[in-house]
């Protein structure tokens, strides 16, 4: 969010959004302060924004914690003295990073079959500016952690769960573990940034990589592109896009 406040980057956001309140030099404040300093001044009585942020600002704490825990049960990976091959490498970032969309995109597509249930995801569909029917509603970066406990951790478990997986036969290399946290951190902040970025997936890799437009089009209409990165399933089951959906912003 901090980097959709720079001006070079406005011209990309998919959906035009109201100037914010600015500090007393007249630059803009930055969201994220402007959400959190609203949560704690209205906590007895937060607004669905103001709960976003406490989940938002409250992720990262409790992400190192339940890494912490994990780690009691489970010793992590000593780190092999060998350096991976580049073709391992790619191979298993590659497949790790498909393994990784494959896997949720069931998880995710059941959430929305059923999506007043137990999970909470909907939680992850509250967007700026409005709800989802609302014209100037905008997607932004910050809806990557925006989620229930219950939908975090099916996020967090699938993640842990491939990177565990022998997808070459052989267990993984730390290094490729290191670079699929990397690059999915990356896909799924920039599918969430509501930016039509030059440099964005969608556009290096065409008709393979949703990116950024396909995902802002599953936060605002809830029934289709449930792909995380990819488009192929969503293809194949007739839930691409609506016709004219995108039209404007790829």
């Amino acid at each position: 969010r901090f980097l959709d406040c720079l001006p070079a980057v406005k011209q990309f956001r998919l959906v035009p959004r109201p100037k914010t309140q600015a500090w007393p030099s007249g630059s803009e404040l930055p969201a994220p302060i402007q959400d959190l300093t609203g949560a704690v001044a209205n906590w007895s009585a937060p607004s669905d924004k103001h709960r976003r942020a406490f989940r938002v600002w409250g992720s990262f704490p409790i992400y190192l914690g339940s890494i912490w825990l994990f780690h009691l049960v489970r010793t992590p990976p000593t780190t092999q003295a060998e350096p991976p091959s580049f073709l391992r490498l790619l191979g298993e970032l590659v497949l790790g990073v498909w393994a990784y969309d494959f896997v949720f995109y069931w998880l995710h597509l059941l959430m929305h079959l059923s999506p007043k249930a137990w999970h909470g995801h909907m939680a992850h569909h509250v967007l700026s500016g409005g709800d989802h029917r609302s014209p100037g509603a905008f997607l932004e970066a910050e809806a990557v952690v925006n989620n229930s406990l219950v939908d975090a951790v099916l996020q967090v478990s699938t993640n842990i769960v491939v990177q565990n997986l022998p997808l070459l036969g052989v267990g993984k290399h730390k290094l490729s573990r290191l670079l699929h946290n990397v690059v999915v951190t990356y896909l799924l902040t920039e599918a969430h940034a509501g930016l039509d970025l030059p440099w964005g997936s969608h556009r290096l890799c065409p008709g393979v990589l949703g990116g950024a437009p396909r995902h802002e089009a599953h936060h605002h209409l809830h029934r289709c592109c449930f792909h995380q990165f990819f488009t192929y399933l969503d293809d194949l089951l007739g839930l691409g896009p609506p016709p004219g959906t995108l039209v404007g912003w790829e």
